[in-house]
């Protein structure tokens, strides 16, 4: 059974009842946010490609992003080629007027892109988001004060989101990319674990293992955090609206 049916082009609804469900969707929105983190060669690209397929079947549509909306300036196109660690970082003055405009750009997009999208009972996911910054200053150039981010990482909407923290051993990772040196892949490691233990709605997921598992796994815990919350939430998903173990038997390995 599908988990959200979208709505045909025919309503019999009485008026008032079609009110009613506009309201509902509006400010209890059952879209899906979905942030994924972890280090650079743990798997978020294989992983982000297969969950959206799966997540398509259920939600009718699912796109992904990358780090940030970009609607005040666009992301920058992935390569392959970039190495973000490379980079020089800002001064401290230039670093706190950057995230003062990366505050702006991810508030903005939540409510001109994201929301809406969530209204419509879509899902999202997000590669990244401001929250790895907290993690990994040193990609995204800060080299300000860390409470600053800290402090603003509190009103990064939506409060709500459901953060995927994707994790393997440094022998693993480095095998698939080797950008990080031995002892920052440990810090990171450590941070983002860290991160996930102090975050409500956050899962740490192992990557190492088939693809298909690492999805199902996935499903499965954002399945317990929406059923976790009140019944009068945005986003009820109930566990019986979906056979994970016949839906997701892709096995193929990360490339």
């Amino acid at each position: 059974m599908a988990i959200n049916q979208a709505p045909g082009n025919t309503d019999s609804r009485p008026g008032s009842m079609k009110v009613l469900g506009y309201f509902r969707s509006w400010f209890f929105p059952k879209g899906l946010f979905l942030v994924v983190l972890g280090p650079d060669g743990v798997g978020k690209s294989t992983t982000i490609r297969c969950l959206q397929l799966e997540l398509q079947k259920h939600f009718g549509h699912c796109r992904t992003e990358r780090w940030r909306p970009g609607l005040i300036r666009k992301v920058t196109a992935d390569t392959g080629n970039r190495i973000p660690h490379a980079k020089v970082s800002r001064g401290s003055l230039s670093s706190a007027l950057s995230i003062l405009g990366l505050t702006l750009d991810f508030s903005i997009g939540y409510v001109v892109s994201a929301y809406p999208a969530m209204t419509r009972s879509e899902a999202i996911i997000f590669d990244r988001y401001f929250h790895d910054l907290l993690v990994d200053p040193k990609r995204y150039r800060y080299a300000g004060p860390m409470w600053l981010p800290h402090l603003l990482s509190r009103c990064i909407p939506p409060r709500r989101a459901i953060f995927v923290v994707l994790d393997a051993d440094e022998e693993l990772i480095l095998s698939r990319k080797q950008e990080l040196p031995l002892h920052e892949l440990k810090r990171q490691r450590l941070a983002y674990k860290a991160f996930a233990a102090r975050v409500p709605q956050a899962m740490i997921i192992r990557t190492d293992k088939p693809v298909g598992e690492i999805v199902s796994e996935i499903i499965i815990n954002i399945l317990a955090i929406r059923n976790s919350r009140s019944a009068t939430a945005a986003g009820n998903w109930p566990r019986q609206d979906v056979n994970l173990a016949s839906q997701s038997a892709d096995s193929r390995p990360y490339r």
